[in-house]
C-alpha cells in the first residue's frame, strides 16, 4: 500500500537530529535554485492568448527554459535549466543515500559535493526526460502532465544505480510508477501546505521543509522499487 502518512513520518524521523548537518546542503541547493530562476518581467497576460503562447509558459514554468528576444534572461533561463538538470540527480543521490544511513549516522557536505561526479549524467537525464515529456505534450496537456509522473523516479535509479543507463531508468521508472501516478500527485500535494507557511516566514521555513520533503519522496522510490521486485513485475538483473 502507498501509505503517504507513512514515508512522511519516516522522513520526519530520519530528519529529527540531523537539521544542522543537513542546513549547508538545503542552503546551497535553495540558493542556487533561487539565484537561477527566471521569471518573467511582464506585468500581466495579453490579451490574445495563443497556442503557442500556452505552450511556452507550461515549458517555462515545469522546465525554466524559455528563450526570448531578450538575450540576457535567455542566458538567465539556459543558466536555470542546466543548474536544474545537474541538481536533479544531485538531490537524489545525496537524500537516497541519507534516507538509507542509521538513525545515528549524520549526513556531511562531503556526501553532497560527492554526488556532482555525475554531472553530465544528470544534465543528459534531464534534457532526454525533457525531450520526451514536451513531446508527449504535443498531444495534449494531460499525456505529458501524466508522463512527468511515470519518469518521476530516474533520477533515483540513476542515483542508486550510476551504471546504468539514462533510457534504461526511465524505462524503469515507467514500470515502476504504473497505477501510482495518481498517489505521487497527492504525495506531491501533501507538501502544498508546509511551502505556503514557508512563503510566510520568507523562506526559513524552507530549510527543514525542503529536506523533510526530499526524504520522503525518496522514501516513496523505495517502496515503488521494492514492490515491483516483490510483485515480480521486475527482476533484479533489470538494474544491471
Amino acid at each position: 500500500m502507498f501509505d503517504i502518512g507513512k514515508f512522511k513520518s519516516a522522513g520526519k524521523l530520519r530528519l529529527k537530529g540531523s537539521v544542522k548537518s543537513c542546513l549547508p546542503v538545503s542552503v546551497i541547493i535553495l540558493v542556487l535554485m533561487a539565484s537561477t530562476s527566471v521569471r518573467k518581467s511582464s506585468g500581466g497576460v495579453p490579451g490574445n492568448v495563443t497556442a503557442s503562447d500556452i505552450s511556452s509558459w507550461n515549458f517555462s514554468m515545469v522546465y525554466g527554459l524559455e528563450i526570448s528576444a531578450d538575450p540576457f534572461a535567455s542566458a538567465l533561463s539556459i543558466i536555470n535549466f542546466v543548474v536544474t538538470g545537474i541538481l536533479s540527480l544531485v538531490v537524489a543521490k545525496f537524500f537516497l543515500k541519507f534516507s538509507k544511513m542509521p538513525l545515528t549516522e549524520k549526513p556531511t557536505l562531503r556526501m553532497f559535493i560527492d554526488g556532482f561526479s555525475d554531472w553530465a549524467k544528470g544534465l543528459l537525464g534531464f534534457c532526454w526526460m525533457t525531450l520526451w515529456i514536451v513531446l508527449w505534450s504535443f498531444l495534449l496537456f494531460i499525456p505529458g502532465i501524466i508522463k512527468i509522473f511515470a519518469y518521476s523516479q530516474t533520477f533515483y535509479i540513476l542515483a542508486e544505480y550510476p551504471k546504468m543507463g539514462v533510457r534504461k531508468a526511465m524505462k524503469i521508472s515507467v514500470a515502476i510508477t504504473r497505477g501510482y501516478k495518481w498517489d505521487l500527485l497527492l504525495l506531491g500535494l501533501s507538501f502544498v501546505g508546509w511551502f505556503f507557511l514557508s512563503v510566510l516566514t520568507f523562506g526559513l521555513l524552507l530549510v527543514w521543509v525542503y529536506p523533510y520533503a526530499q526524504l520522503t519522496f525518496a522514501y516513496a522510490y523505495r517502496y515503488l522499487k521494492e514492490r515491483a521486485l516483490a510483485l515480480g513485475q521486475l527482476h533484479p538483473s533489470d538494474f544491471e
